[in-house]
């Protein structure tokens, strides 16, 4: 199925089917990522190892929002649940600054913006090998 909007078609997004027989989006995103982190004493976490590919592309040939997202995301709650903390995630939202795409490496680093006693603020900024491509702000609750 094609779906015209603006002089442009786009077709219909059809993902493998899981063990259930349904289309997994998220796992057709997330499928050939290859998350690795390491953090600092500032709570500075960087997430590298993401090439982008073919799979994670959307109708326009740009890096899915989804897989940004999801890469921001990790990145969050690596950060959030660094060392013996357990945290879980409040609100987030995200701001997409300027596409990637199929061959561009993306990076995540989080950064703690503030630590109070039952919730921390971190911002995740995600970049292509040049340049910024997405801003991510996570409130995290703490147990």
């Amino acid at each position: 199925m094609s779906i015209p909007v603006d002089g442009l078609t786009f077709s219909t997004m059809t993902t493998p089917a899981g063990p259930n027989g349904r289309a997994s989006f998220g796992r057709a995103v997330l499928e050939g990522m290859a998350f690795s982190s390491r953090a600092n004493a500032d709570q500075a976490l960087k997430v590298s190892g993401v090439k982008v590919e073919k799979i994670h592309l959307n109708a326009l040939g740009f890096t899915h929002g989804g897989a940004v997202f999801s890469l921001a995301d990790y990145a969050f709650a690596q950060a959030c649940n660094f060392g013996d903390n357990v945290a879980v995630a409040l609100q987030v939202s995200i701001n997409f600054l300027r596409p990637s795409v199929e061959g561009d490496t993306l990076t995540a680093e989080a950064t703690r913006v503030s630590d109070g006693k039952t919730t921390g603020l971190y911002q995740v900024t995600v970049r292509n090998q040049e340049k910024t491509v997405a801003l991510f702000q996570g409130l995290a609750f703490k147990k």
